[in-house]
């Protein structure tokens, strides 16, 4: 990208993402509400990098956290940056899914260091870090999502419909896997 319309993509990520993140505490408040993945850190990749949400509400009422999800996929609707999916549990389940899903726990333990906290209190300190060989299971489980995604895309499993948003899925892909294989080559954690 040429520089000065990195940056100006950049900006609007950030205005989107702080537009959404409003958005979502005005429907989920109390909640603990954080910016996850790419667009939290340095790793977004305008055209191919979407903005995901990670939302933790602080009492189980299934209903209520259907509608924010609902009103959510409205929003993104609109705002095509905005993954349509976003991660929603209680504060319950999220303590158990780190402590029983190794897929989960590394999806997790990545945002120990790579979320942004936005609103509500911050849960990831209060979670104890799981060993090495536990983080080593969670990267294998999140490298079997990559794969099965690069194989859909690759090797035409799913017809593309969209020739440059399965690009864009097989570049995200392929970075990953090369990312979690280089870690789990190195016995450390990806980077």
């Amino acid at each position: 990208s040429v520089p000065p319309l990195l940056q100006l993509y950049r900006a609007l990520y950030r205005v989107v993402a702080w537009w959404a993140g409003r958005s979502l505490w005005k429907l989920a408040q109390p909640a603990t509400i954080y910016l996850s993945r790419g667009c939290a850190g340095t790793d977004l990749v305008p055209g191919i990098s979407d903005i995901d949400f990670v939302v933790i509400t602080h009492e189980a009422d299934k209903n209520a956290r259907e509608r924010i999800r609902r009103r959510y996929r409205r929003l993104a609707a609109r705002w095509l940056l905005l993954d349509p999916e976003i991660v929603m549990v209680d504060a319950q389940e999220f303590r158990y899914l780190h402590q029983t899903n190794r897929y989960h726990q590394f999806r997790i333990e990545e945002g120990r260091n790579r979320w942004r906290h936005l609103r509500g209190p911050d849960l990831l300190p209060t979670l104890p870090l799981p060993s090495l060989a536990q983080r080593q299971g969670g990267m294998i489980e999140e490298l079997k999502v990559w794969w099965a995604q690069f194989a859909a895309r690759v090797l035409m499993w799913q017809p593309a419909t969209d020739p440059v948003a399965a690009n864009g899925v097989a570049h995200k892909a392929t970075f990953e896997m090369i990312r979690l294989g280089t870690a789990l080559q190195r016995g450390e954690l990806p980077r």
